[in-house]
Protein backbone atom coordinates (compact mmCIF):
# COMPACT_ATOMS: atom_id res chain seq x y z
CA UNK A 1 0.00 0.00 0.00
CA UNK A 2 1.79 3.41 -1.02
CA UNK A 3 0.84 6.04 1.84
CA UNK A 4 1.02 9.57 1.16
CA UNK A 5 2.22 12.32 3.35
CA UNK A 6 2.18 16.33 2.52
CA UNK A 7 3.69 18.67 4.29
CA UNK A 8 4.09 22.37 4.22
CA UNK A 9 6.79 24.47 4.75
CA UNK A 10 6.00 28.15 6.54
CA UNK A 11 8.96 30.24 6.57
CA UNK A 12 8.98 33.72 8.55
CA UNK A 13 8.74 36.84 6.52
CA UNK A 14 11.88 38.87 6.32
CA UNK A 15 14.78 39.40 4.19
CA UNK A 16 17.78 39.72 6.50
CA UNK A 17 17.34 36.62 8.44
CA UNK A 18 20.39 33.93 9.15
CA UNK A 19 20.45 30.92 7.53
CA UNK A 20 20.83 29.45 10.81
CA UNK A 21 17.53 30.82 11.90
CA UNK A 22 14.77 27.74 13.06
CA UNK A 23 11.64 27.90 10.73
CA UNK A 24 8.68 25.90 11.11
CA UNK A 25 7.77 22.45 8.79
CA UNK A 26 4.47 21.77 8.92
CA UNK A 27 3.91 17.85 8.61
CA UNK A 28 0.69 16.36 7.33
CA UNK A 29 1.73 12.22 7.15
CA UNK A 30 -1.17 10.39 5.57
CA UNK A 31 -1.14 6.57 7.90
CA UNK A 32 -4.33 3.94 7.80
CA UNK A 33 -6.34 4.32 11.30
CA UNK A 34 -4.71 2.69 14.03
CA UNK A 35 -6.76 0.29 16.88
CA UNK A 36 -9.53 2.11 18.41
CA UNK A 37 -8.81 3.89 21.35
CA UNK A 38 -9.79 7.43 22.90
CA UNK A 39 -7.71 10.11 22.32
CA UNK A 40 -6.90 12.02 26.04
CA UNK A 41 -4.24 14.23 27.47
CA UNK A 42 -4.75 12.26 31.20
CA UNK A 43 -1.89 9.99 30.40
CA UNK A 44 1.36 9.29 28.56
CA UNK A 45 2.18 6.08 26.05
CA UNK A 46 5.88 7.14 27.40
CA UNK A 47 7.37 5.82 30.29
CA UNK A 48 10.24 6.62 32.85
CA UNK A 49 12.70 5.23 30.25
CA UNK A 50 11.28 7.21 27.41
CA UNK A 51 10.36 4.30 25.63
CA UNK A 52 6.81 4.23 24.12
CA UNK A 53 4.74 1.68 24.73
CA UNK A 54 2.41 0.39 21.60
CA UNK A 55 0.00 -1.22 23.94
CA UNK A 56 -0.75 1.89 25.43
CA UNK A 57 -1.44 3.98 22.52
CA UNK A 58 -1.54 1.91 18.97
CA UNK A 59 0.54 4.75 17.09
CA UNK A 60 3.73 6.31 16.63
CA UNK A 61 4.97 8.34 13.88
CA UNK A 62 8.80 9.76 14.45
CA UNK A 63 10.41 12.23 11.99
CA UNK A 64 13.57 13.73 11.22
CA UNK A 65 14.76 16.43 8.73
CA UNK A 66 18.90 15.55 8.15
CA UNK A 67 21.69 17.34 6.73
CA UNK A 68 24.83 15.11 5.47
CA UNK A 69 23.59 12.10 7.43
CA UNK A 70 23.23 14.69 10.78
CA UNK A 71 20.00 15.10 12.32
CA UNK A 72 18.79 18.89 12.53
CA UNK A 73 15.27 18.07 14.15
CA UNK A 74 13.42 15.20 15.16
CA UNK A 75 9.55 14.92 16.19
CA UNK A 76 6.96 12.78 17.26
CA UNK A 77 3.49 12.46 16.76
CA UNK A 78 1.32 12.55 19.35
CA UNK A 79 3.04 14.76 21.01
CA UNK A 80 1.85 15.43 24.83
CA UNK A 81 2.15 19.22 24.72
CA UNK A 82 -0.95 19.31 22.48
CA UNK A 83 -2.28 16.35 24.11
CA UNK A 84 -2.15 12.49 23.34
CA UNK A 85 -4.17 11.94 20.19
CA UNK A 86 -4.43 15.06 19.23
CA UNK A 87 -3.52 15.94 15.54
CA UNK A 88 -5.50 13.01 13.96
CA UNK A 89 -8.13 12.69 11.53
CA UNK A 90 -11.06 10.40 11.13
CA UNK A 91 -8.72 8.97 8.04
CA UNK A 92 -5.52 8.46 10.80
CA UNK A 93 -3.43 11.16 8.59
CA UNK A 94 -1.93 12.72 11.70
CA UNK A 95 -0.36 16.21 11.29
CA UNK A 96 3.07 17.74 13.50
CA UNK A 97 5.53 20.63 13.44
CA UNK A 98 9.22 20.85 13.69
CA UNK A 99 11.39 24.00 14.48
CA UNK A 100 14.10 23.15 11.75
CA UNK A 101 17.41 25.56 10.85
CA UNK A 102 16.94 27.22 7.43
CA UNK A 103 19.31 26.42 4.86
CA UNK A 104 19.69 23.85 1.49
CA UNK A 105 20.81 20.07 1.49
CA UNK A 106 18.58 19.24 4.28
CA UNK A 107 16.21 15.76 3.93
CA UNK A 108 12.75 14.80 5.45
CA UNK A 109 12.15 10.83 6.92
CA UNK A 110 9.85 9.47 8.75
CA UNK A 111 9.12 6.28 10.28
CA UNK A 112 5.91 5.38 11.75
CA UNK A 113 4.47 2.49 13.79
CA UNK A 114 0.86 1.40 13.83
CA UNK A 115 -1.28 -1.25 15.98
CA UNK A 116 -4.09 -2.71 13.44
CA UNK A 117 -7.30 -3.50 14.34
CA UNK A 118 -6.31 -7.20 14.87
CA UNK A 119 -3.78 -6.08 17.06
CA UNK A 120 -0.50 -6.94 14.42
CA UNK A 121 2.47 -4.24 14.32
CA UNK A 122 2.83 -2.77 10.93
CA UNK A 123 6.02 -0.26 10.43
CA UNK A 124 6.01 2.37 7.64
CA UNK A 125 8.84 4.16 6.06
CA UNK A 126 9.78 7.02 3.34
CA UNK A 127 10.46 5.27 0.13
CA UNK A 128 12.80 7.75 -0.14
CA UNK A 129 14.06 10.86 1.66
CA UNK A 130 12.95 14.16 0.85
CA UNK A 131 15.14 16.99 -0.04
CA UNK A 132 14.54 20.40 0.91
CA UNK A 133 15.65 23.98 0.85
CA UNK A 134 14.32 25.72 3.26
CA UNK A 135 14.54 29.52 2.61
CA UNK A 136 13.30 32.09 4.81
CA UNK A 137 10.26 33.68 3.76
CA UNK A 138 9.01 31.51 1.42
CA UNK A 139 6.30 29.03 1.27
CA UNK A 140 6.05 25.58 -0.14
CA UNK A 141 4.65 22.40 -0.36
CA UNK A 142 5.70 18.52 -1.06
CA UNK A 143 4.73 15.06 -1.03
CA UNK A 144 6.41 11.99 0.81
CA UNK A 145 5.67 9.14 -0.31
CA UNK A 146 5.73 6.16 2.57
CA UNK A 147 5.40 2.56 2.14
CA UNK A 148 5.30 -0.24 4.28
CA UNK A 149 8.77 -1.15 5.82
CA UNK A 150 10.02 -4.78 4.50
CA UNK A 151 9.55 -7.44 7.23
CA UNK A 152 10.92 -10.62 8.68
CA UNK A 153 11.06 -12.92 12.03
CA UNK A 154 12.17 -12.78 15.28
CA UNK A 155 12.10 -16.32 16.90
CA UNK A 156 13.26 -16.01 20.43
CA UNK A 157 13.87 -18.89 22.92
CA UNK A 158 14.04 -17.66 26.36
CA UNK A 159 15.88 -19.82 29.62
CA UNK A 160 17.02 -19.51 33.11
CA UNK A 161 20.82 -19.11 33.56
CA UNK A 162 22.18 -22.71 34.73
CA UNK A 163 21.99 -22.60 38.55
CA UNK A 164 19.90 -19.74 39.26
CA UNK A 165 16.49 -21.22 38.29
CA UNK A 166 14.17 -20.46 40.97
CA UNK A 167 10.20 -19.79 41.70
CA UNK A 168 11.02 -16.64 38.80
CA UNK A 169 9.85 -17.97 35.20
CA UNK A 170 9.98 -16.36 31.77
CA UNK A 171 6.78 -16.00 31.32
CA UNK A 172 6.62 -13.57 28.00
CA UNK A 173 8.59 -10.56 26.10
CA UNK A 174 8.06 -7.47 24.29
CA UNK A 175 10.22 -6.07 21.04
CA UNK A 176 11.88 -2.98 21.75
CA UNK A 177 13.27 -0.71 18.62
CA UNK A 178 16.50 0.27 20.02
CA UNK A 179 17.07 3.12 17.71
CA UNK A 180 13.45 4.51 17.99
CA UNK A 181 12.85 3.43 21.66
CA UNK A 182 9.47 1.40 20.63
CA UNK A 183 8.12 -0.87 22.58
CA UNK A 184 6.11 -3.81 21.25
CA UNK A 185 2.94 -5.35 23.04
CA UNK A 186 4.23 -8.20 25.27
CA UNK A 187 4.08 -12.05 23.54
CA UNK A 188 3.52 -14.71 26.15
CA UNK A 189 6.31 -17.93 26.12
CA UNK A 190 5.24 -20.75 24.76
CA UNK A 191 6.38 -24.26 25.54
CA UNK A 192 7.64 -26.27 22.60
CA UNK A 193 8.32 -30.05 22.01
CA UNK A 194 11.72 -29.65 24.06
CA UNK A 195 10.21 -28.00 26.70
CA UNK A 196 11.97 -24.21 25.07
CA UNK A 197 10.08 -21.21 26.07
CA UNK A 198 9.61 -20.09 22.49
CA UNK A 199 7.62 -17.04 20.61
CA UNK A 200 8.36 -15.84 16.73
CA UNK A 201 7.41 -12.21 16.36
CA UNK A 202 7.01 -10.01 13.25
CA UNK A 203 9.80 -7.33 12.99
CA UNK A 204 11.01 -4.68 10.70
CA UNK A 205 13.96 -5.83 8.56
CA UNK A 206 17.55 -3.93 9.21
CA UNK A 207 16.18 -2.01 12.64
CA UNK A 208 18.09 -3.25 15.38
CA UNK A 209 15.38 -4.67 18.68
CA UNK A 210 16.40 -5.94 22.49
CA UNK A 211 13.82 -7.60 24.48
CA UNK A 212 12.15 -7.17 27.66
CA UNK A 213 11.22 -10.21 29.60
CA UNK A 214 8.52 -10.59 31.93
CA UNK A 215 9.22 -13.28 34.94
CA UNK A 216 6.32 -14.99 36.85
CA UNK A 217 6.46 -16.19 40.12
CA UNK A 218 3.02 -18.35 40.28
CA UNK A 219 2.94 -19.24 43.59
CA UNK A 220 3.00 -14.84 44.34
CA UNK A 221 1.14 -14.29 41.39
CA UNK A 222 3.18 -11.06 40.52
CA UNK A 223 5.71 -10.62 37.62
CA UNK A 224 9.16 -8.85 37.21
CA UNK A 225 10.95 -7.40 34.51
CA UNK A 226 13.99 -7.49 33.09
CA UNK A 227 15.44 -5.56 30.14
CA UNK A 228 18.15 -7.75 27.86
CA UNK A 229 19.90 -4.46 26.16
CA UNK A 230 22.50 -6.61 24.62
CA UNK A 231 22.75 -8.51 22.25
CA UNK A 232 20.61 -6.12 19.62
CA UNK A 233 19.65 -8.56 17.09
CA UNK A 234 18.30 -7.82 13.43
CA UNK A 235 16.28 -9.13 10.58
CA UNK A 236 18.61 -9.21 7.96
CA UNK A 237 16.15 -9.39 5.07
CA UNK A 238 12.26 -9.68 3.83
CA UNK A 239 11.03 -13.01 5.19
CA UNK A 240 13.98 -13.96 6.59
CA UNK A 241 14.23 -14.97 10.44
CA UNK A 242 16.41 -14.25 13.07
CA UNK A 243 17.11 -17.17 15.71
CA UNK A 244 17.56 -15.29 19.09
CA UNK A 245 18.50 -17.54 22.14
CA UNK A 246 18.69 -15.58 25.64
CA UNK A 247 19.87 -17.05 28.74
CA UNK A 248 18.43 -14.59 32.00
CA UNK A 249 18.56 -14.44 35.36
CA UNK A 250 15.77 -15.97 37.15
CA UNK A 251 17.30 -15.44 40.62
CA UNK A 252 15.27 -12.24 42.32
Amino acid sequence: MRVLAALCVLCASGCFVSPFEEEILSLRLELPPGAQRTASAAFSPWDLQGLFHLEKFPKLVRVAVESQDYELKTGTWPDPARGIGAGEAEDGAVQLELSVPAGSGRRLRALGYLVDAAGAVKVYREQAPLPLTLVPGTQSEATLPLVSHPSGQVELTVRCETGNQGPWLPFEVSLVDAKALVMHAPRRLELDATGALKVTIAAPVGRPHWTRVALRNASLAQLAYLDVRKPTYVVAAEGEKAVVDLPVSCAF
